[in-house]
């Protein structure tokens, strides 16, 4: 999953935010969050604080992480992420491990994209909390590929989540159907389609035709 806005989406939110005199800042953003006149303001201005948030917008935007729109509650988290990047790891653990917060896909996405090593056990325990899911192919929203991204990324440093990725990577890849795969973007400014390419000659399976493998020069180099 990747919810990474270009920055022409950012100016068309601030564009649908039609207040007079509105000028794209933080505190305006804020200011909009706080008295929409309409649900939708308060998803464009979380869109614009991707671009314009500094710390100052963080507790407004774990806020909306509880917003009643399912929109919402996504781009708050990508936008937390932009801001914060791995300081927030607690916090995107905290979404993962949540009984309220549904959107567990997002949650592992900000993991993959932003946290540092320390959101591995928390990762574990969600695979080990739905065992049963995994084994029947029915983990959905992202999660199986993304956490194979954080766990690839993580295995040279720990044994642990090399020892579940070589173990899990069959299942994981059955849980993940090809719009997952192919995702959008970067992911820890690899693009996603290399991730993928490493899952599945770890898997030993062939690769998706949308592929295109790396060339034989990068890889020697890599």
């Amino acid at each position: 999953m990747d919810l990474g806005l270009e920055s022409t989406i950012v100016m068309n939110a601030v564009k649908m935010i039609r207040r007079k005199g509105f000028e794209p800042s933080e505190d305006s953003l804020l200011e909009v969050i706080a008295n929409p006149r309409y649900p939708l303001e308060v998803y464009w201005a979380t869109i614009g604080l991707r671009e314009w948030g500094t710390s100052k917008s963080i507790p407004v935007l774990k806020e909306l992480t509880n917003y009643p729109k399912q929109d919402v509650k996504m781009t708050s988290v990508s936008a937390i992420g932009e801001i914060a990047g791995s300081s927030e790891t607690q916090f995107f653990c905290d979404l993962l491990a949540s009984p309220s917060y549904k959107e567990k896909g997002t949650a592992m996405w900000a993991i993959a994209e932003w946290a540092d090593d320390s959101a591995l056990p928390s990762v574990l325990a969600y695979f080990e909390k739905n065992r049963s899911k995994l084994r029947s192919i029915k983990l959905t929203n992202w999660i199986c590929m993304d956490a194979a991204i954080y766990l690839i990324w993580l295995s040279p440093r720990h044994m642990v989540a090399k020892e579940f990725l070589y173990a899990n990577i069959g299942l994981l890849l059955d849980n993940t159907d090809q719009m997952q795969q192919r995702g959008w973007g970067l992911i820890r400014g690899r693009p996603k389609n290399e991730w993928v390419e490493e899952l599945f000659a770890l898997a030993n399976r062939p690769l998706p035709t949308w592929v295109t493998p790396k060339p034989a020069w990068r890889t020697a180099q890599s």
